[in-house]
């Protein structure tokens, strides 16, 4: 009888930690069910992670006059911006700022296209109508909530740095 029940002590032990999921010593698993809740680990960034409304500012050093295409050899000026851009979630985007370049004030418009990668990196591309017509792309990393981005364009020849904070 004493031999009975030590077997079914130590088969209701065992079926305890089999339940609970416990890892032996070694390191070995002894099991994994379904009473335990599941963890997933966060899924990164997409698209998606930029919506709504961000304000942001520029500064660096841009082409010498806001008609100039991108050069790789162009002479640079003192280049600043502060406004408002929309991103849609789906990868497209619209927005307006006042940009000063070699002191001249310019009131801009623009729409545009952005990707973001699993690792929260990615990359934007502006595509200004008013008052000029340009691209100003660029490389991008956004945090993973979404609350913030920072930027650094890709145009050969000047450096422009951006931050970019949800509204």
């Amino acid at each position: 009888m004493k031999r009975v029940i030590e077997t079914m002590a130590g088969a209701a032990f065992l079926i305890i930690l089999m339940m609970a999921g416990l890892t032996l010593r070694d390191g070995r698993k002894i099991a994994h069910t379904a009473i335990l809740p599941s963890v997933h680990a966060q899924g990164g960034c997409s698209n998606s992670t930029l919506n709504g409304s961000y304000r942001y500012i520029f500064n660096g050093n841009g082409f010498a006059t806001a008609a100039a295409p991108p050069r790789p050899t162009g002479a640079t000026a003192p280049f600043a911006a502060a406004g408002i851009v929309t991103f849609n979630g789906d990868g497209t985007l619209s927005g307006a700022d006042t940009a000063s370049l070699v002191g001249t004030i310019l009131n801009r418009a623009y729409t545009g296209t952005y990707t973001v990668n699993a690792d929260c990196s990615g990359f934007i591309s502006l595509d200004f109508y008013s008052p000029f017509t340009g691209s100003g792309p660029a490389n991008i990393v956004v945090a993973p909530d979404g609350s913030e981005m920072l930027f650094i364009n890709t145009i050969q020849g000047a450096t422009v740095l951006g931050e970019f904070r949800k509204q």
